[in-house]
């Protein structure tokens, strides 16, 4: 976005100041690690049709 937005700038320092306490099932995750891992389990060859994948099985 091009407008300034003072809540989220502040939601961002804060984040980074209190990482330490986020217990890592909740950490954020980069979307290029999600697409990894949306390609790796779309090509692995099973037929389930809906799956719910944790952040510890997404690979960075």
């Amino acid at each position: 976005r091009r407008e300034f937005r003072f809540g989220e700038r502040i939601g961002m320092v804060l984040m980074q100041l209190f990482n330490f306490a986020i217990p890592k099932a909740y950490k954020a995750v980069q979307a290029r690690a999600i697409a990894a891992t949306m390609i790796r389990i779309a090509t692995d060859g099973t037929t389930m049709q809906y799956r719910s994948i944790e952040n510890d099985a997404i690979s960075e």
